[in-house]
């Protein structure tokens, strides 16, 4: 349906959500005070709340994601890259502007838990009443240009099954994406106690420092890494390589923060600049998740909107899975092995997944896993003649042994 609304109402309805359930979010304790409601059942109200407000949110990025893939497809890197350092920005901003509207709430008489909700419900809607004058109303082709004597034969506006889009490759970089992710995000509920004690003993205010450090080496990091990217677009095992490189650069992260239970590093890397380091290499390791989404899209035909409407909502999905479970995992590990014990899981589970993801960049392997991929590699244009040209895969063999053929005979 996303394809049948258009990209740019689909992003107005998911900001205009977005705004409103942020908005009841904030207002929920006063909402339950004037109906003499006991405060213990407010909590179903704020999970109600913060669930439908970022449906809304998953449906206006999942869509923004889709438009700029449309609009920039020899540049798909740079794109992914930027949608992570305006995410990262967001990330840095949001604690210091939420923290400081609180502190004035008060003198408002919206209240201190309200105040910040109230305005930062306003932005959406603002964003909301200029976006037609910014966008165009942008529909895929294939939805836009149907005749009108054949539109009731075209109902299936579905993205493409999962079986279609799914190959060993995808399947790899996807169980990456949401790994990294939930590691990134286990050190959420956990890295204030490893900053609380020795030899950090650090307040409130520096541990957001610390979070702000990785936001930041992220943000500087990303941009250039889209870069790179997009010059080797259409190449797999380059994207694997740079997502077992973000895993590495994690590995190296949690062995300095941990520190790592190994006998002589442990007492190395137990000090201040060894935290410091780790954050910023947190934030670097991070990028190689910027890799994913060129490396899902490889072999997808420029006009096939089912394959990326269902890829950019996989792409997505995965990688709020994977935030949402880190906080979890890193909350039972810390409680079961101590930081050191659980960073020292975190690095061994980085290592592996590194270790994965260079055999699968390997060429022999990397074909392999590519088994099924799309007559029209990377994002070349479909000519008319050929939108009917058969079967959407065949054997990547068969093209190879084809390649083949054709230089014997030269």
């Amino acid at each position: 349906w996303m394809r049948r609304l258009g990209l740019r109402s689909c992003v107005l309805i998911g900001m205009i959500n977005t705004a409103v359930f942020t908005f009841l979010f904030g207002a929920t304790p006063s909402m339950c005070n004037y109906v003499k409601m006991d405060a213990s059942d407010q909590k179903w109200f704020f999970l109600v709340f913060y669930f439908l407000g970022g449906l809304g949110g998953a449906l206006a990025e999942t869509s923004c994601i889709m438009m700029a893939n449309y609009r920039f497809r020899d540049n798909i890197g740079t794109v992914s890259a930027s949608i992570g350092t305006v995410c990262g920005l967001g990330c840095m901003a949001g604690p210091p502007l939420g923290g400081l509207l609180y502190d004035y709430g008060d003198g408002t008489g919206l209240g201190a838990f309200f105040f910040p909700f109230f305005v930062f419900s306003a932005v959406p809607f603002l964003i909301t009443a200029a976006l037609p004058w910014l966008t165009t109303a942008l529909k895929p082709q294939s939805i836009a240009t149907i005749p009108e004597e054949n539109a009731e034969e075209e109902q299936d506006t579905s993205a493409a099954p999962l079986s279609q889009v799914m190959n060993k490759s995808r399947f790899i970089t996807l169980f990456a994406m949401g790994l990294n992710g939930a590691v990134v995000a286990t050190l959420d509920p956990t890295l204030e106690y490893r900053l609380d004690g020795e030899p950090f003993n650090y307040n409130s205010s520096l541990v957001g420092l610390v979070f702000m450090a990785s936001s930041l080496s992220y943000t500087i990091t990303s941009i250039p890494t889209g870069y790179i990217l997009d010059i080797y677009k259409g190449q797999s095992g380059v994207f694997k390589t740079v997502q077992g490189l973000g895993f590495v650069t994690l590995m190296a992260c949690f062995a300095l923060l941990g520190p790592v239970q190994i006998k002589g590093l442990s007492s190395a890397f137990n000090n201040v600049p060894s935290g410091w380091i780790a954050m910023v290499l947190k934030g670097v390791g991070s990028t190689g998740n910027n890799a994913c989404y060129p490396d899902l899209v490889i072999g997808v035909a420029d006009k096939d909107e089912k394959m990326h409407a269902t890829i950019s909502g996989l792409w997505n999905a995965v990688y709020a899975i994977g935030w949402a479970v880190g906080p979890l995992i890193g909350g039972a590990m810390y409680q079961n092995l101590g930081f050191s014990g659980y960073a020292t899981a975190c690095a061994a589970m980085s290592g592996a997944a590194a270790i994965i993801l260079f055999v699968a960049s390997v060429p022999s392997v990397s074909g392999y896993l590519n088994n099924k991929v799309q007559p029209r590699v990377g994002f070349q244009p479909i000519d008319n003649d050929d939108e009917d040209s058969g079967a959407p895969y065949v054997e990547a063999h068969s093209m190879l042994e084809a390649v083949d053929e054709g230089d014997e005979t030269s």
